[in-house]
């Protein structure tokens, strides 16, 4: 006994130790930083379904290797960013480093560095980009190119056109990768410095696991394999930091996605997990960290009212801003300007001030944007305003005025109750040339509608494979296996006549602790599910930094969470606990809220 705690005891020692040296590993940058300016990278790209395949993710490998790895390597010593397509692809291209380095040497003699840089940092290296580029091409070749932004487009001609690449590399299947990379890494807590400080801590103790077990195939959960792509990067950086850590540059190959029990990744991993605790004396696996599935994006239904007796084509819809950049400053103005944001009313000469955001900062974001959300009608307009002051009482002077129309803005309600959309625009005067750059996003605002909750009966039933309503039900019966075994129930919502409007699955597996709620239209089409998930997706209070941004989970609270998904991807989280001697649970609301919200929460605990 006495042995078996003095193991114990020098185990934890030495897994301390380990972890302590883990941290010891130095890089040549801010990890910390760079996976923010990764993260928001990403979420832009994922805004253009465009790129995964087809004829524009094809043109933009043209462009990519014909014009700007030349382009880039003529002129090393200088700070450059591409646009969005090009930058794309350039991305998939450097993670995989050994390949980028051969195609590189091949193509131009030599690597082409590459930087992450902040949105502001990145949209002056495009400035400078954009002037080589003209120099080099003119306007033969357009530094940038209209990307569709939403849905998948339908096919139109040319669409099967494919670029005949030189590389040596398959960017076109990694592309189509990390556009599922992303999917893992996109709730908000990846935007989080605490929680992201804790995935560079992760990424130091996978890189020192590494030195101990050379030979190793190592599986990387998503915390730490976002800070290793993060820092690949920055291409000759990350050579020289691997090779000083490890002795060798460290290729990454993501090209092996076989999760079938007995598959390499699978064993891999789990000899991953049990060298990660033989090392440090803790379990590999991390809240929020983990493997989250397929994206939900193109599998189901889209929502529609068109048998419905509301126009959402005339609601009005609810705009919040999020940032607000100024490309420079104003020459001469320094910290005496403000940028006015007001609403033009349709139809008259009124409008409204919503916010004004004062110099010298260029940047303006969630905290001083909190007022700037505000419905619009359609016909109404967005009057950005620089005003100047001078003269001792502050005499104000009107410099420049740009307007957004609302049919800009209208556009992003198509297809989602919420969707983001960034505007680029001139704000010119006689003193100076500027741009504008407005990050926000819209949501829908419906009209009251009254239904009627029709409950149906749980039963026993056999798992379903799938969320078709087409397949019938099988019962479960006694003898047979209880993991398969789930409380099911198919409840109604009625419209104010008796029609019915949506039909709400409700199911339960006790064994594996699993519940969803899907919800079909009266077509019975899939619409949108919530899936129960634990803290293998959702990181605890304590790995935050507590703003009340994120979204985290505390199961030793009683908390439970539902991740609510369309055919768009993620839409919200719902999260509750029971409350003490109460019949009710109490719910809170994290990412996103609706009134929907209470749909889901209902038909959830309606057999409780």
């Amino acid at each position: 006994m006495d042995v078996h705690v003095h193991n114990n005891d020098a185990q934890a020692k030495e897994g301390k130790a380990a972890v302590e040296e883990a941290r010891k590993l130095q890089f040549s940058f801010d990890l910390v930083e760079a996976v923010l300016h990764h993260v928001d990278f990403l979420s832009r790209v994922d805004q253009y379904s465009c790129l995964r395949k087809g004829k524009h993710l094809e043109e933009a490998l043209r462009r990519y290797e014909e014009l700007w790895l030349p382009l880039a390597a003529e002129h090393k010593d200088k700070v450059l960013s591409a646009p969005l397509d090009i930058e794309w692809v350039w991305h998939c291209h450097i993670l995989s480093p050994l390949a980028y380095k051969r195609d590189c040497e091949s193509f131009v003699g030599g690597i082409v560095n590459h930087r992450l840089l902040s949105r502001q940092d990145r949209n002056t290296a495009v400035e400078v980009s954009k002037d080589l580029w003209m120099q080099k091409y003119g306007e033969k070749e357009p530094f940038k190119i209209h990307l569709p932004m939403g849905k998948e487009l339908k096919e139109e001609e040319g669409e099967d056109w494919t670029f005949t690449s030189q590389l040596k590399y398959d960017v076109r299947a990694a592309a189509g990768r990390q556009s599922l990379f992303y999917y893992n890494v996109s709730l908000p807590h990846y935007r989080d410095r605490q929680f992201i400080g804790r995935c560079v801590h992760r990424y130091q103790q996978f890189l020192y696991l590494m030195t101990l077990v050379k030979k190793a195939f190592l599986v990387p959960c998503y915390d730490n394999d976002l800070v290793w792509h993060t820092h690949q990067l920055f291409p000759v950086t990350y050579r020289q930091d691997t090779e000083r850590i490890l002795g060798r540059v460290l290729n990454h190959d993501d090209s092996t996605d076989d999760r079938s029990p007995g598959s390499t990744l699978n064993n891999s991993y789990a000899n991953t997990c049990k060298l990660w605790k033989e090392a440090f004396g803790q379990h590999y696996s991390s809240p929020g960290a983990m493997y989250r599935g397929p994206t939900s994006r193109g599998t189901m239904s889209d929502f529609t009212t068109k048998e419905s007796d509301i126009d959402t084509e005339e609601l009005p819809i609810s705009v919040f801003i999020q940032c607000i950049a100024l490309q420079t400053n104003p020459a001469g103005y320094k910290a005496k300007f403000s940028v006015l944001i007001y609403r033009s009313i349709a139809g008259t000469s009124e409008r409204k001030l919503i916010v004004e955001l004062k110099g010298p900062n260029l940047v303006w974001s969630v905290e001083q944007l909190k007022k700037a959300t505000f419905n619009m009608e359609r016909g109404d307009a967005l009057d950005f305003v620089m005003v100047k002051k001078s003269g001792v009482l502050g005499r104000k002077e009107e410099v420049a005025c740009v307007t957004i129309e609302s049919a800009a803005i209208f556009k992003h309600v198509i297809y989602r109750y919420q969707c983001n959309f960034t505007k680029e625009i001139a704000f010119d005067s006689e003193d100076f040339e500027n741009k504008l750059y407005v990050d926000g996003g819209v949501r829908t605002v419906t009209a009251t509608q009254v239904w009627s909750f029709e409950a149906g009966d749980f039963g026993e039933y056999k798992e379903p494979a799938n969320f078709d309503l087409k397949d019938p039900l099988q019962k479960w019966q006694d003898g047979e296996d209880k993991c398969c075994a789930s409380s099911i129930a198919d409840h109604r919502l009625l419209d104010p006549s008796g029609q019915e409007v949506f039909k709400v699955r409700v199911t339960h597996n006790v064994n594996h602790i699993r519940s969803s709620v899907q919800i079909y239209d009266a077509g019975s089409r899939l619409l949108t599910l919530a899936n129960l998930v634990d803290s293998s997706q959702l990181p605890l209070p304590g790995q935050v930094s507590g703003t009340g941004r994120d979204v985290c989970l505390s199961p030793s609270n009683g908390e439970r969470a539902f991740l609510v998904k369309d055919n768009h991807g993620d839409w919200g989280v719902i999260g509750g606990r029971w409350i003490p001697g109460q019949d009710k649970a109490l719910a809170y609301f994290r990412y996103v809220s609706s009134s929907i919200i209470s749909l889901f929460w209902e038909a959830a605990f309606a057999f409780a």
